[in-house]
C-alpha cells in the first residue's frame, strides 16, 4: 500500500502539474487536489491521507493560520511546499501543526522521493 497524500495548492496549473508528478510514483496515492482549505474541509475528514501537502502562500499570519486550520481537520502529517523556509517562519508554522516542509525544486521526481524518505519507505 501507499502513500495516502492529499494537495492542496490554490495555483490550477502547478496543482495539476505536481498531481501528473505524484501519481507516477506508484508507492504514492493521491487521494485528491484542491484548491483551498475551504474545499479540503468537504472532504478531508472523511478519507484518510497519511499526507496533506499545501502550496505556501502568502505571508507568515496567513500561512499559519492555513497550517491551523488544516490541523484541525486531519491527523496527517502536514507538509508546506516552500520555495525558501527562513527559521523564524518554520517556528511560526510548526507551531501551528506543520510536521514538514518540503523546498520547491525543479527535479520532477523530488516531490515523491521527499515524501517516501519522510514515510521511511524510500
Amino acid at each position: 500500500m501507499g502513500i495516502n497524500i492529499v494537495l492542496v495548492d490554490g495555483h490550477d496549473d502547478i496543482r495539476s502539474g505536481l498531481a501528473r508528478h505524484l501519481i507516477r510514483d506508484a508507492r504514492l496515492a493521491l487521494l485528491g487536489t484542491t484548491m483551498s482549505v475551504e474545499e479540503a474541509a468537504t472532504f478531508l475528514p472523511y478519507l484518510e491521507p497519511d499526507v496533506v501537502l499545501v502550496d505556501a502562500v502568502g505571508n507568515t499570519a496567513v500561512l499559519t493560520e492555513t497550517c491551523r486550520r488544516l490541523r484541525r481537520l486531519t491527523r496527517a502529517r502536514l507538509v508546506v511546499l516552500v520555495a525558501s523556509m527562513p527559521a523564524d517562519i518554520w517556528q511560526a508554522i510548526k507551531a501551528a501543526g506543520a510536521d514538514h516542509y518540503l523546498l520547491k525544486q525543479l527535479d520532477r521526481d523530488w516531490p515523491g522521493r521527499e515524501l517516501r524518505s519522510l514515510a521511511g519507505t524510500a
